[in-house]
């Protein structure tokens, strides 16, 4: 046991590294792909299309059908079988056996034209593994055998292991367990030996299932972790989520039944994820018998429902019907071929006698013509010339036109991407935000390539106060408009941040407010024009005493903060209210405010923390009250706290099995939930809720949520 906890370390050690070398190998591959051409372009796109195969299938399967058309298009064959296996695999990931068929059928049939045989024996192979899915064992052997048949004769050990990892699958279908372990740990040592790592997570996943079939539950559970720290390794979101899976039945054996639940809820955010419909319907029945386990019959009810969806859309009948039409059609294709070329041959003789037949009879009409009208035929003959000429300049011209189109989305993508680095550069770090505040957070997830959202971070010294005394300055701002437009404002708005922080040397929340909005006014000429762009915005100013937070100051133009106090037996939630109006937008706010602008600045908000210092923060704030009456008010609170600052995107978001916003109300209560939770398990927890509630929808906003515990 000490050996395997030990082994499952050094793994989990290597895991991060690992992922960063892959998706660095993926960067190079995209990028190589942007420069090269003809057959090495080609074989770019293959490796791409592998290479994404378990973390997003539709990105996959573009890759794969870009490779394959330009492939057809030069007529290079060489790469086109290992096209297709991929592709016939993707499809099955899919549950799309009809198309994965087909894949596999067309890379039989070209591996056999261009001798390839070590491509044969992959797409007989997996040819025998969708007739296995499908329930069709003998013929499932059958092909799988072949497939062995040509490994085994040039000694491919890597192709053998998938054979025999597809013959222990078809006898575990047919419940013979003995015999499906024996290909299966055939299978794992051959992998080891070769250190196949993905596949021998694979090896291990569904060696874990037959254990558990076996009722050795503690050795299914031990083989099911060590897969999931491999799937994770190699960044296989399908194998992880089936793993996943298999630990939802052991804790649904236990009577854990919310464990269950969570872990097979867990497994259907990595399948969406990576697009695969494979193992949906596992999950939605694991989570249906826990939820009637628990008598919640309206959610076992609705999980039910969503099982049979996915089990009907595998199992049915027409995509059966389809496939032995397509093996059928395989089989036929041969003796076709050689029935054509006799066929051809024939009618080619006979296409030869009527074409010299036509021809003489042309001939003839022509020199008739010729004879009878040639005046008339040189006309026509110079009008066709006209023609062709003039379609000939518009083929160049609409040539040119195309040209252009490229290479003006070439700009502008490469436009986009060049942005995304600025704002990337621009932005604080979650590292460096937690220099400052040690346990904190960043959730940041922009709708398109760049954001509207932005976040902003200052460290300054009080002046006039002990040297052990410092301001930290927050700021969390939701910009008009998303994407390209959205981060023109975003880069407007942190500019401007810095002049009046860092220049003018301005610290309290509301009088930046303030500064800000005459800004940002004055940038986009609102007073003269009728543009209406602005933001939404929170800033918050963290008092250091003696590295002790002492006093919060805060200020908002239409965007809030949230604040949970964690008293001994409760917790109180805060909504620390803003301004009812934006920053910029609205011009004929801005006239009125010219006239009376007392009426318009922003309120500050002072939250006093610590009870020792309550009296000086106190005479502090009665001065601030005698030069403004509208600008201050006051909450004593209790330490130890969480606050919150965030845009509006997650509360936005349409999901769930009504299709609805999640809701502010929902929001406030899942942050009063996970308040007293360690700090970076809030932050995925906040991510696993959104992924959820979201599912297929396409996502409504930018979204910034940053969290500290103080």
């Amino acid at each position: 046991m000490q050996q395997t906890l030990f082994i499952l370390f050094l793994l989990l050690a290597t895991c991060t590294n690992s992922f960063a070398q892959r998706k660095a190998k993926i960067d190079s591959l995209i990028q190589a792909s942007l420069v090269a051409k003809d057959t090495t372009r080609i074989k770019i796109l293959v490796e791409l299309c592998w290479a994404y195969r378990n973390s997003s299938i539709d990105t996959a399967i573009l890759y794969g059908k870009t490779a394959i058309e330009q492939s057809l298009a030069i007529n290079y064959k060489l790469s086109q079988p290992k096209n297709y296996t991929y592709l016939g695999v993707l499809y099955r990931n899919q549950g799309d056996y009809t198309k994965a068929l087909k894949n596999y059928f067309l890379a039989a049939r070209i591996s056999e034209e261009i001798k390839n045989y070590e491509q044969l024996g992959y797409a007989l192979q997996s040819i025998g593994d969708v007739n296995n899915r499908q329930g069709d064992y003998e013929e499932a052997i059958k092909y799988t055998q072949q497939g062995l048949a040509q490994f085994e004769a040039i000694k491919d050990h890597r192709g053998i292991g998938y054979c025999e990892y597809t013959l222990g699958n078809i006898y575990y279908n047919k419940k013979d367990y003995t015999k499906a372990l024996e290909y299966h740990y055939k299978a794992l040592a051959l992998r080891r030996q070769i250190k196949d790592k993905g596949n021998v997570a694979s090896s291990l996943g569904i060696i874990s299932t037959i254990l558990y079939k076996q009722q050795r539950i503690t050795e299914s559970l031990q083989v099911a972790i060590e897969a999931e720290v491999l799937f994770k390794e190699t960044n296989d979101l399908r194998g992880l989520a089936n793993m996943l899976n298999q630990v939802s039945r052991i804790e649904f054996d236990k009577k854990a039944y919310d464990i269950s639940i969570d872990k097979a809820k867990e497994a259907l955010v990595f399948l969406k994820k990576s697009g695969s419909m494979e193992y949906r319907k596992d999950s939605y029945f694991i989570i249906f018998q826990a939820y009637q386990a628990k008598k919640d019959l309206k959610a076992a009810f609705d999980n039910q429902k969503l099982y049979l969806l996915y089990e009907d859309s595998l199992l049915s009948q027409e995509r059966t019907r389809q496939t032995l039409n397509i093996e059928s059609a395989y089989y036929q294709e041969k003796q076709d071929l050689r029935l054509a070329a006799l066929k051809n041959e024939s009618e080619s003789r006979t296409v030869m006698i009527y074409a010299a037949a036509i021809i003489t009879v042309i001939i003839l009409i022509l020199v008739i013509l010729f004879i009878r009208a040639t005046n008339k035929r040189k006309k026509t003959t110079i009008l066709l010339k006209e023609q062709a000429e003039e379609i000939l300049n518009t083929t160049e011209e609409l040539a040119v036109t195309l040209e252009d189109i490229n290479g003006k989305n070439t700009k502008i993508n490469d436009s986009i991407g060049y942005a995304l680095r600025i704002q990337t550069a621009i932005l604080l770090s979650e590292k460096d935000l937690q220099k400052s505040v040690a346990k904190s957070f960043i959730l940041f997830k922009p709708r398109d390539i760049v954001s509207g959202d932005f976040y902003w971070f200052a460290e300054k010294p009080n002046v006039n106060t002990s040297l052990n005394s410092k301001k930290i300055i927050l700021v969390v701002a939701d910009c008009t408009g998303h994407g390209v437009p959205g981060a023109f404002m975003s880069m407007i708005g942190d500019s401007l941040l810095k002049q009046i922080v860092h220049d003018k040397e301005i610290h309290e929340p509301h009088k930046i407010l303030d500064l800000l909005d005459i800004g940002v006014r004055n940038a986009l000429h609102q007073d003269q024009t009728s543009q209406n762009d602005g933001m939404d915005i929170s800033i918050v100013s963290l008092h250091y005493q003696h590295e002790q937070v002492t006093k919060l100051q805060f200020s908002g133009a239409m965007n809030p903060a949230y604040l949970v106090e964690h008293r001994p037996n409760e917790t109180i939630f805060h909504t620390l209210k803003a301004d009812k109006k934006p920053i910029g937008g609205n011009t004929n706010l801005y006239k009125r405010k010219k006239a009376k602008a007392d009426l318009y600045l922003f309120t500050n908000q002072n939250i006093i923390i610590n009870q020792e210092v309550i009296a000086q923060t106190l005479n502090e704030t009665k001065q601030n009250i005698e030069n403004n009456v509208e600008n201050s008010h006051d909450l004593v609170i209790q330490s130890p706290f969480t606050l919150y600052m965030c845009s509006d995107g997650f509360q936005d978001q349409f999901g769930g099995i009504e299709d609805r916003k999640f809701m502010t109300s929902h929001f406030k209560t899942l942050l009063n939930e996970i308040s007293l939770l360690p700090i970076q398990e809030q932050k995925n927890k906040l991510d696993t809720v959104f992924e959820i509630w979201k599912q297929d929808t396409k996502q409504t906003d930018d979204i910034t949520i940053i969290g500290m515990k103080i």
